[in-house]
């Protein structure tokens, strides 16, 4: 007999809670999968012209980056210019992964600048948005043409 003795009121009380305790923590919903991470421009969907470096990339570009103090004609932050197709090209070529690693920060901490500069308020605090560091990366894959 599994019990010779009668089992007393706070030994069933203590049972009963732990038996109900087990059954809560086995009843648990399942952890949400992770949402699939944003795609990273794969070759076939950035062959069509929905990329054009004129229509998509210059405007992120010019409304992100190429501003009054960062990396404008005038500015050309840390000897950057990245105003025109010329001058991103420029700066880009031969340094792609390091680009694409500095578009990618998240909150103040650039990859492709000096420690120095890694808190300078006049830097963005927010990441660009995953649309447009997907048109960078995907022109970037498909050779930077000028189109």
């Amino acid at each position: 007999m599994l019990f010779s003795k009668p089992l007393t009121m706070r030994t069933r009380f203590l049972f009963f809670a732990l038996l109900s305790l087990a059954v809560t923590l086995a009843c648990n919903k399942p952890d949400e999968p992770e949402p699939d991470p944003p795609p990273s421009a794969p070759q076939e969907a950035c062959n069509s012209t929905d990329n054009a470096f004129n229509e998509k990339v210059l405007p992120v570009f010019q409304s992100s980056c190429a501003m009054s103090g960062c990396h404008s004609n005038a500015s050309a932050a840390g000897g950057y210019k990245l105003n025109s197709y010329d001058n991103i090209v420029q700066s880009i070529e031969g340094n792609e992964a390091l680009f694409l690693a500095s578009i990618n920060f998240e909150g103040n901490e650039f990859s492709w600048m000096p420690r120095s500069n890694a808190n300078d308020p006049a830097l963005p605090e927010d990441k660009l948005p995953e649309d447009d560091i997907w048109q960078i990366e995907c022109w970037i894959s498909r050779g930077m043409p000028n189109d």
